[in-house]
């Protein structure tokens, strides 16, 4: 076999060029926005929901979770701009690097300015009761039409307060196609680890800065009791377009390391990414100790590096030929090797409005009965996600394999095969036994 295969390859003609190899599409990482989302949506109104200074300590960690949108930001613009089992980048997709930020930006930019144009009357309106001088007003229209607001902390989260993290995903945006992506494209192995462990270092230097100042209480630095310490210096923390560029930067990091793993490493059995996964999310839990750990310390010691550790498992395991995760369904079918297309995640923290689709909708019972007809579905219950996505208006029907089982408990991660849900799109899910796969459909 070995000789044949020499020969057929001696007898290719010395000017063919080999076809790049295709890269796989990953639907395990898109799943992975959901569980960054929904304890984001829930942190934004517990503080409605109860006074309990020990609930609001667990529940209120949208700081510590959204490093993880920027770390996922950085893992797919690496996979979709740099080669797969080669040192170096793209040439094609980093030709241009206006037209890269251009198209990445774009990806969320009319929704912001639409919604800008139209509740600016009512962001005047708000400036105005508290005395703000026309002078004012028209600074920080600019700021947020130009997208600058996360540069000024004490402008950070003006008008439409969640836009701060497009602000620092626009610049990091600027840099992935020139100072960033050719240049961690270009490492080895060894020099990635080196780099990781660098970046880590000095995230870690700025939190233990603004920790040491605020003396490490979270009850005071985190607004659970309405008090602030060092407002302008936790603003600097959080919202500085420089500290998202270095977790951007740890997810390029880790997906390099992964995409340049040899033949090898791909036989190892990789380890299982559902105990890192966990350990991720428990660290949340930290608040709750004597020792009582603020948001920037729980962010960037552990949050974030385990997270980063988990996509790259999960990576690993998606592409294994046993994984280590056996609730996870097959997400590679042989003769589906589609390459993913390049996009930014900001959309991701946009609207996300999760609720029940009950059984006598009219679309459900007509999904219901064709799907009885056929003999080939049972009805286990739906899902309703709305989303926002800069003008993305058409309605598809979205295939998956999902390792989501309902009757399964544990093995509840969502694999989205799609990245962009328009925001009055429904999806609805019906379980095939036979198969034990799962269908979404775009109404």
């Amino acid at each position: 076999m070995g000789a044949e295969a020499d020969a057929k390859a001696a007898a290719k003609p010395a000017g063919e060029v080999a076809k790049p190899v295709k890269k796989p599409r990953l639907d395990c990482i898109d799943g992975c926005r959901f569980a960054l989302v929904f304890p984001i949506v829930i942190a934004h109104f517990a503080r409605f929901g109860t006074k309990n200074l020990t609930l609001l300590k667990l529940l209120t960690q949208e700081n510590v979770l959204v490093g993880g949108f920027f770390v996922i930001s950085g893992y797919v613009s690496a996979y979709t701009s740099t080669k797969l089992g080669a040192r170096g980048a793209e040439e094609k997709k980093l030709a241009n690097p206006e037209l890269f930020f251009w198209q990445r930006v774009m990806a969320y930019y009319p929704l912001h300015f639409v919604s800008s144009a139209i509740f600016a009357p009512m962001f005047i309106w708000a400036e105005r009761q508290f005395n703000a001088t026309w002078k004012m007003i028209a600074f920080r229209a600019f700021l947020n039409f130009s997208m600058l607001q996360a540069w000024f902390p004490k402008e950070a989260e003006i008008w439409n307060q969640p836009t701060w993290f497009l602000s620092a995903l626009t610049f990091s945006n600027l840099t992935m196609p020139t100072f960033v992506l050719p240049q961690v494209a270009a490492l080895s192995k060894t020099g990635l680890h080196k780099l990781f462990l660098a970046l880590t270092g000095v995230s870690l230097l700025q939190k233990v800065s603004y920790s040491e100042t605020a003396r490490f209480h979270s009850s005071k630095e985190h607004p659970v009791d309405g008090k602030v310490m060092m407002p302008l210096i936790w603003n600097l923390t959080r919202f500085h377009p420089f500290w998202a560029l270095m977790e951007m930067t740890m997810g390029i990091v880790a997906c390099r390391d992964v995409m340049l793993d040899t033949e090898e490493d791909k036989k190892k059995q990789p380890s299982n990414p559902l105990w890192l996964f966990l350990a991720a999310y428990a660290s949340l839990a930290l608040r709750l100790t004597k020792f009582d750990f603020n948001d920037a310390i729980i962010r960037g010691v552990l949050f974030v590096p385990i997270f980063t550790k988990f996509l790259t498992a999960m990576h690993r395991d998606a592409l294994s030929k046993s994984p280590a995760w056996s609730g996870r369904a097959d997400l590679l079918q042989e003769g589906d090797r589609k390459e993913i297309v390049g996009c930014t995640h900001a959309h991701q923290l946009l609207p996300v409005l999760p609720c029940n689709l009950p059984r006598a909708q009219p679309p459900g019972q007509r999904i219901l009965r064709e799907e009885q007809e056929r003999g080939s579905a049972r009805w286990e219950g739906c899902t309703v996600f709305g989303k926002t996505d800069g003008g993305h208006v058409a309605r598809q029907r979205l295939d998956f394999a999902s390792g989501w089982r309902y009757n399964e408990p544990g093995r509840a991660l969502l694999m989205l095969r799609s990245r962009r849900l328009h925001f009055d799109s429904w999806c609805v899910r019906l379980s095939d036994r036979k198969r034990s796969r799962s269908h979404f459909l775009t109404l």
